[in-house]
């Protein structure tokens, strides 16, 4: 055992494999000249010079100092590769639209980078993601356990099984000219879940057979984006919105437009048909200035009631029963009763964006709101309680 070396210093501890006594300015045991602690198995001590001591920890401290850069850059490089491709790390982009199971046990929503996340209701938490690469829009069938999302081109419509996560088919439009246009930027599923449809950012619409794969009508549905689509409840008619600031009724499976719904001043973003089918709801963007909740009677295509507040308003939902109606104004979620236009609720939503989309579920009792920020609410409309966020 070497002796203890002389120092001015207050000596703090011993080494573990000598006994050495260590000083506080000492990283070396000045008596073995090892690491203090170290206990090696069968490399003997490896007596060191003072300025060899030196060096090499110099030599240790710059190699620290490099490792810590690299580690950083890769670190940094990484989340710029996941923010640019919208996948990994679970950092998925901004939720687009929400959805319910039939059963209403699952929530479903798509982000804009495409990935499909399905929580379960009853805890919170996901069970599912689908990295579908298509456009964050989405559409559940009430029936069954698939999903439609909206692909980035070509204006198609891809439909997944939500029980297996795999993909059940792929439909595109009829001819390359529709092929060839931009994405889709709306999809809806008929009730029976037979047929479904996407809306195009130059306007058109494609309906498709679901059975059969295979398009059924196309229709220059708008003069510019398409926005806003909804089967009427029997199928057999399908209702569109978007940039022309006009909603419009389509009968199928010829396309012929029946009934234009007008009186907005902005784009329509989200149509919601009654279940009797007596009355359609549209929301516009308020991008103008005339934030507005207009209800029409699909039988002859009058207005017959408007709502409307100076915070503006976004994408509506309405309960089955068509009693409740919710709304967004800004950071808030506004729950109406559909006849009298009462007010029954204000919600508050947390985060720093605009609520991108609401979902009753289908027995009415939840309703679900999805922020441009990731946020993902689930609510008691009767009360106004929250009952859980939905993680991610």
């Amino acid at each position: 055992m070497n002796a203890a070396i002389t120092s001015t210093n207050q000596a703090i501890a011993a080494c573990a494999r000598c006994g050495t006594a260590l000083v506080p300015d000492g990283l070396f045991c000045p008596g073995c000249g090892l690491p203090a602690g170290f206990h090696p198995v069968s490399v003997p001590p490896l007596p060191l010079q003072s300025w060899q001591r030196r060096a090499l920890g110099i030599v240790l401290g710059v190699a620290g100092f490099l490792a810590a850069v690299a580690g950083f850059v890769a670190i940094m490089l990484a989340i710029a590769n996941n923010a640019m491709s919208g996948s990994g790390g679970g950092d998925d982009g901004d939720l687009r639209a929400i959805a319910f199971s039939p059963d209403g046990k699952q929530a479903i929503a798509a982000s804009r980078q495409g990935r499909v996340t399905v929580w379960d209701t009853s805890s919170g938490y996901p069970i599912r993601t689908l990295d579908t690469g298509d456009r964050g829009v989405v559409a559940l069938t009430p029936v069954g356990w698939t999903v439609a999302t909206g692909a980035r081109a070509g204006c198609g419509v891809t439909l997944w099984d939500l029980r297996t996560g795999t993909q059940q088919a792929q439909l595109l439009p009829a001819t390359e000219r529709s092929r060839d246009r931009t994405g889709t930027l709306a999809v809806a599923i008929a009730l029976d879940g037979g047929r479904v449809a996407a809306g195009c950012q130059d306007g058109s619409v494609t309906v498709w057979e679901v059975a059969a794969g295979r398009p059924l009508a196309t229709v220059e549905a708008s003069r510019g984006e398409l926005r806003a689509l909804a089967f009427a409840p029997d199928g057999n008619s399908l209702y569109s919105g978007g940039a022309d600031r006009i909603a419009r009724r389509w009968s199928l499976p010829d396309g012929t437009e029946q009934a234009r719904f007008t009186g907005l001043q902005d784009t329509v973003i989200s149509l919601a048909p009654t279940r009797d089918g007596a009355w359609l709801i549209g929301a516009t963007d308020g991008v103008r200035g005339d934030q507005r909740i207009v209800v029409w009677d699909v039988r002859n295509g009058n207005e017959v009631g408007r709502l409307g507040w100076d915070k503006g308003m976004a994408p509506v939902a309405l309960s089955p029963d068509g009693s409740l109606l919710a709304a967004t104004s800004l950071g808030s979620i506004i729950v109406i009763e559909r006849v009298t236009s009462a007010v029954v609720r204000t919600l508050s939503m947390p985060g720093t964006a605009q609520v991108a989309a609401l979902a009753f579920t289908p027995d009415g009792r939840r309703l679900a709101a999805v922020g441009e920020d990731r946020t993902a609410m689930l609510w008691d409309p009767a009360t106004g309680s929250l009952i859980r966020r939905l993680r991610r």
